[in-house]
């Protein structure tokens, strides 16, 4: 249902197509992006090639101000309607060579309809309305959550617009696809004959949205001090939110405001480091993390908490599959130093920059064992593309799409499609997209890491 959901959402944001407006990613938490939210980022990330998208707080401007008025209301635009009501129809072709001799040749129709109303409206805290609340003094003493981020040294930043849905909307989407086909392996010694292949799938899906769920948002920085707060009109990305605050630095970590290297080596080289990192641990932990991950890849909550718990190991603690792993991790860790836990919140950091649907993706594709697969596959579209700032057509590698099959292939198809790539189902051209980069840098750093889990 998720993939509905991002449908929807990545729609509506395009249509709007304000510079600045960012898409909401994950449906379970969406309402934690309302006007007055706090968001919170880290300054600072283990990668060169990815930054982590923004994490709700969990608390609101409100809740760190003096309660001395009414929660004022934003300005509102609209209601707006946007009807969608879009079909995809399409053929193709596709001769793949399996290798020892067999071919496989097949033909296919697909199409695809979406269909949904939307009434939207947009919110927004104007000027004035954050100048008259610079009349309300910060809270004392400082709420012990305010003092978390202050420890953390993350960088907060206020919701000051939102576009919200008035109505509860129910999406539709329905596919299908038709494939014939034929196969032949007149040089394998196991297999002898010809044969042919047939199908024909369908699918339904609806989801219906709840009222004023907020669909796409815009922030601006909280800034807190010794004489006050306020918040930055302007974007400034030489400020800080507390500019007397500490980071407790366990981990070695890269500054995100470095240039992204135009270099895939660089790309390989990093992930390659950390791969070696998580070799070193024993295959029970290896396999704890494995599994664990593999569970939480439904609740994005899981790995966030999970990921600000490593950053304090090994202090803290969490109920679930992430406790499990602190617990293993300091159970079989005598001294932490000796292990550049960094490997960790690097892969969790990856992991962080997929969306819901891409999880979900992910671990069907950790069950089925198809991950070394796909890691070919988004190699072969990173290596020759990486260096190029437009878009350009590529080819995918029929022989990488072989051992995926069926269903392994639709998985992998929407996971690229996720970071932002255009898959042509019915062709081998295909569209390498600047934006897709870093998404699909995270995924390339995913599969590295998992499978090397994987197989340990």
């Amino acid at each position: 249902m998720i993939d509905i959901f991002d449908d929807a959402v990545k729609s509506l944001h395009r249509l709007v197509g304000k510079k600045g407006l960012k898409p909401v990613t994950d449906l379970g938490s969406a309402e934690k992006f309302s006007h007055f939210n706090i968001l919170r980022s880290k300054e600072n990330a283990f990668s060169l090639f990815w930054k982590q998208p923004d994490i709700p707080a969990e608390f609101t401007l409100m809740d760190i101000l003096d309660p001395s008025s009414p929660v004022p209301d934003p300005s509102r635009e609209g209601p707006f309607t946007y009807e969608d009501n879009m079909v995809w129809e399409g053929k193709g072709d596709l001769t793949i060579d399996a290798g020892l001799g067999a071919q496989v040749a097949a033909s296919g129709e697909t199409d695809k309809s979406r269909e949904f109303v939307l009434k939207f409206q947009i919110n927004r805290v104007t000027t004035k309305i954050l100048t008259d609340l610079r009349s309300r003094v910060l809270l004392k003493p400082e709420p012990w959550f305010l003092k978390q981020c202050r420890k953390r040294g993350d960088n907060l930043y206020v919701v000051t617009e939102t576009v919200e849905v008035t109505n509860a909307p129910k999406l539709r989407v329905e596919s299908g696809r038709k494939w014939f086909g034929k196969f032949s392996f007149p040089q394998n010694p196991y297999i002898k004959g010809q044969g042919h292949i047939d199908g024909d799938k369908k699918k339904q899906q609806s989801l219906t949205l709840p009222e004023h769920m907020v669909m796409a948002y815009q922030t601006k920085q909280l800034i807190i001090n010794k004489d006050g707060w306020e918040v930055l009109l302007t974007k400034d990305k030489n400020q800080k939110t507390f500019s007397d605050g500490y980071r407790r630095e366990i981990l070695p970590i890269q500054n995100i405001e470095e240039p992204v290297s135009q270099d895939f080596k660089k790309l390989q080289n990093e992930i390659s480091r950390r791969m070696e990192q998580l070799s070193n641990f024993s295959k029970d932990i290896q396999d704890i993390l494995f599994h664990n991950i593999l569970v939480m890849l439904g609740d994005r909550g899981a790995l966030q908490d999970l990921q600000d718990m490593m950053e304090q190991f090994p202090q803290g603690d969490l109920d679930g599959p992430g406790g499990i792993i602190l617990k293993e991790l300091r159970k079989n860790l005598q001294n932490s130093w000796d292990y550049p836990l960094s490997c960790i919140s690097y892969m969790l950091e990856a992991l962080m920059v997929l969306n819901d649907t891409q999880h979900d993706l992910l671990a069907w594709s950790m069950e089925m064992k198809i991950l070394v697969h796909q890691w070919e596959l988004v190699k072969s579209i990173l290596e020759p593309n990486f260096k190029y700032p437009w878009r350009i057509p590529f080819t995918l590698k029929p022989e990488l799409l072989t051992p995926l099959q069926d269903e392994g292939v639709t998985v992998t198809y929407k996971l690229l499609e996720e970071c932002g790539l255009i898959i042509d189902l019915n062709s081998n051209r295909s569209f390498w997209d600047l934006e897709a980069k870093v998404p699909l840098s995270a995924l390339y750093g995913c599969l590295s890491l998992l499978q090397q889990l994987a197989v340990a």
